[in-house]
């Protein structure tokens, strides 16, 4: 996947792309295996907390794994005996995200 940087995401096993814009929250993309983080996090008494964190697993195809929120995760899709399990409700809400 080629974005207007010109960069192959796919090819990178970690990477953290900070994207900054005056008067909005900076939108994080990153990257640790096969696990992708798009959101927000923000700054309070010296803490990075999660203000909507969307988790993804995948190379072509990104698939929902969780939600993250200042109050607590919620889980999308998990491993069973190595098949993956979802929560079809929990899906629908990332989407609608």
């Amino acid at each position: 996947m080629h974005g207007s940087h010109g960069y192959d995401i796919y090819v990178f096993f970690m990477f953290n792309l900070n994207l900054t814009m005056s008067g909005f929250m900076d939108l994080v993309i990153g990257r640790n295996g096969d696990i992708i983080l798009v959101g927000h996090y923000r700054e309070e008494n010296g803490d990075l907390i999660s203000d909507l964190v969307l988790a993804m697993e995948g190379t072509e195809i990104w698939s929902p794994v969780r939600i993250e929120l200042w109050c607590g995760d919620t889980i999308c899709a998990f491993y069973k005996d190595g098949k993956r399990m979802i929560y079809p409700d929990r899906i629908k809400e990332f989407r609608a995200l």
